[in-house]
């Protein structure tokens, strides 16, 4: 009877001890499962990263060569060079795509000519990549000409206006920060039509240049 006594006594306590951490247990779970939406949603607010503004501007500049080709110029017109400045800004859609307006101005001395050339445009620039800098940019809009020349002594001006088109490619370094540094490359094409030049008129323009430099961007 003292031995059964014993394993009766054994036997009760090892049904009576997993009870004991069986609820210990479903208490903890419940309470993991109602504090860890918080936590996370403190972790989350704790490491977020700052967003910068959805506005974004800059400018910047560079050197350019380009040549003005028309259907009654001579077979290879010689090209010109020059400095260029341009200043851009707008909407940042996303992270990886901005929209927005350019000013590209240059000017340029071409075969007697004095030239100046601004384009108005609509722009877009697009990373593909997330971890990468290198993106992909294009506008359309106007294109303006102002060509200076001298004909038989007396200085003469002429304005004309017409299509206006950039495309080009970049890398921009900091990306996320709020100032950042791109090198770019790009084309800037217009055509205007006729243009009085010193030799008389050039019919039916069109304006190439090439540019290379650099932009700082804020936001």
């Amino acid at each position: 009877m003292i031995a059964w006594k014993a394993v009766w006594s054994v036997a009760r306590m090892t049904r009576r001890r997993p009870g004991v951490p069986a609820g210990i247990g479903l208490l903890t779970v419940a309470a993991l499962l109602f504090l860890t939406p918080g936590a996370a949603r403190a972790q989350d607010a704790g490491t977020a990263q700052p967003q910068g503004s959805r506005w974004w501007a800059g400018g910047g500049g560079g050197f350019l060569a380009g040549r003005a080709d028309c259907t009654n110029c001579e077979s290879n017109p010689p090209f010109g060079n020059g400095s260029a400045l341009h200043f851009h800004g707008g909407l940042r859609v996303t992270e990886r795509l901005l929209v927005g307006g350019e000013i590209f101005s240059t000017g340029r001395t071409s075969n007697g000519t004095n030239l100046r050339d601004t384009y108005l445009l609509g722009i877009a620039q697009y990373r593909p990549f997330r971890t990468h800098g290198f993106f992909l940019k294009g506008g359309y809009g106007m294109g303006f000409i102002k060509d200076a020349f001298t004909v038989e002594g007396v200085e003469e001006t002429a304005r004309t206006s017409g299509i206006g088109l950039m495309y080009g490619v970049g890398w921009v370094f900091r990306e996320g920060s709020r100032l950042s540094f791109a090198p770019v490359a790009a084309q800037y094409v217009t055509t205007v039509g006729d243009v009085p030049a010193a030799a008389g008129t050039a019919q039916n323009v069109v304006v190439n240049s090439w540019f290379v430099g650099a932009v700082l961007m804020v936001r």
